[in-house]
C-alpha cells in the first residue's frame, strides 16, 4: 500500500487546454506537469492476534512475519491517515478482539500512518530534486526541445 500511494503521489500528468473542440496537450517544457489530485492518503497496518485461552490474554503483533501469520488466532487491518482519521477496519474470522485492543490498534495505526507518510514525503522530495537536476542538465545542453511528434512547439493537438 505504501508503494502504491507513493507512486500515485509521484505521478504527474501533462497540462491540457480545451478551447471549443480543440484539445491541446502541453509538453513538460511548455507547462509543468500536474500532480494527481489526491485528497488524503490512507495507509494500512496489519495486526496479528494471539490468544492464550489458559490466561485469556491477547497479544497483538504489528506487521507480522509470515511465520506469525501462519500461527495467529486472528487478524485485523486498520487504515488511517496523518489527520488521525480511521479510514477503514477489516476483521474477518478468527478470534474475537476486545474493544480496548481494537482502539489501541487504531492508535498505533495512526502513528504508523504518520511515520509512513513522512517516509513517502521524504522520498518524493528526493525524487523531485533528482528530476529537477536532470531537467536543468537537459535544458543546458539543449535536449528535450521538441514534442512527442518531433516538432519544436511542445504542444500536441487533437
Amino acid at each position: 500500500v505504501v508503494a502504491a500511494m507513493a507512486a500515485l503521489q509521484h505521478a504527474r500528468r501533462p497540462d491540457v487546454t480545451i478551447t471549443g473542440d480543440k484539445v491541446s496537450i502541453h509538453s513538460k517544457l511548455q507547462r509543468e506537469p500536474l500532480p494527481l489530485p489526491i485528497a488524503h492518503v490512507p495507509l494500512s497496518s496489519t495486526f496479528a492476534v494471539f490468544r492464550d485461552d489458559a490466561t485469556s490474554a491477547t497479544t497483538m503483533v504489528l506487521d507480522p512475519s509470515w511465520q506469525e501469520e501462519r500461527s495467529r488466532d486472528g487478524e485485523v487491518m486498520v487504515s488511517a491517515n496523518v489527520h488521525g482519521e480511521i479510514c477503514g477496519v477489516y476483521k474477518a474470522g478468527g478470534c474475537a478482539i476486545e474493544a480496548d485492543l481494537l482502539a489501541r490498534c487504531a492508535q498505533v495505526a495512526v502513528q504508523e500512518a504518520v511515520q509512513k507518510t513522512k517516509v513517502i514525503e521524504n522520498a518524493l522530495k528526493e525524487s523531485a530534486d533528482v528530476f529537477l537536476q536532470r531537467d536543468v542538465e537537459a535544458l543546458s545542453i539543449g535536449e528535450g526541445a521538441v514534442d512527442a511528434r518531433g516538432e519544436g512547439e511542445g504542444v500536441q493537438e487533437t
